[in-house]
C-alpha cells in the first residue's frame, strides 16, 4: 500500500476551487459538474440515539440497498454526479472495543477520533486494489467543531476506474461521526470543495 504525501491532498484541494460560479446556472448537470451550493438543502437523520442535520445537494436520495457505508447506517446516492455519501456514528466504548480487538500489541490508541478514522481508512484501503492513503488534515467549521479529513484512492477490481473515498471525522457531544463521500477519482477536482462543505455542515441537534 502506498502512502500519499500531504502535498497531493493539498494540490487536489487547491485545484478544486471554482471560478466558474457566474456560469453555474447555464451548465447542465453532468458527472463532472460541480454541485451548486445554492441547490443544497438541509436534511435531518435520527434514530433512538442521535439526531443530526447536514446540508447536501438536493439530488442525493436515500439508498436502502447499498453496502458501502462503514456500518451501513445512512447511505445516500446522487445519480446526477455519480457520487455517494454515508453517515455513521460510534460511541467511545465502541472505539475502545475496536482498539482492543484490532490494535497492535504495543500500540497506544491515543485520541479516540484519530484512531477511529485511521482504523476505518485502513480497512477501506485494504479492500481496494493499489490503494493510496493521504495524510490527515484538519479544519474547523463556523461552530468551531474540529474535523479530521483523510482520503483513500483505489480500485475495487483491476478492471474498474479509480475511486476517491474522502472521510471526515468529528466528535459532537460525546458521539463520534464518520462522514464518507465517494466519487470517481477523475471527478474529484470538481467535487472536493463541495464534499468538504457537506461534511463541515454536520450538526448534532
Amino acid at each position: 500500500m502506498k502512502v500519499l504525501g500531504a502535498f497531493i491532498f493539498i494540490f487536489l484541494l487547491l485545484s478544486s476551487c471554482g471560478g466558474d460560479e457566474e456560469d453555474a446556472n447555464n451548465k447542465p448537470p453532468s458527472k463532472t459538474a460541480h454541485f451548486y451550493y445554492e441547490n443544497f438543502v438541509l436534511r435531518s437523520f435520527s434514530d433512538q440515539n442521535t439526531n443530526l442535520t447536514i446540508k447536501i445537494p438536493e439530488c442525493f436520495e436515500k439508498d436502502d440497498y447499498g453496502s458501502y457505508a462503514v456500518n451501513n447506517k445512512w447511505m445516500l446516492k446522487c445519480y446526477d454526479n455519480y457520487s455517494f455519501l454515508t453517515i455513521d456514528y460510534f460511541t467511545k466504548e465502541e472505539i475502545e472495543n475496536y482498539f482492543y480487538y484490532y490494535g497492535e500489541e504495543d500500540e497506544e490508541m491515543g485520541d479516540h477520533l484519530e484512531y477511529l478514522l485511521s482504523y476505518i481508512v485502513s480497512k477501506r484501503a485494504a479492500n481496494l486494489v493499489e490503494s493510496e492513503i493521504s495524510q490527515q488534515t484538519t479544519a474547523k467549521n463556523e461552530r468551531n467543531a474540529h474535523f479530521i479529513f483523510q482520503s483513500v484512492i483505489g480500485r475495487e477490481t483491476d478492471y474498474k476506474e479509480d475511486l476517491l473515498f474522502m472521510f471526515g471525522a468529528v466528535e459532537l457531544n460525546g458521539q463520534y461521526f464518520i462522514i464518507q463521500t465517494i466519487c470517481s477519482y477523475n471527478s474529484i477536482k470538481f467535487h472536493l470543495t463541495d464534499f468538504k462543505k457537506m461534511i463541515l455542515s454536520v450538526k448534532r441537534i
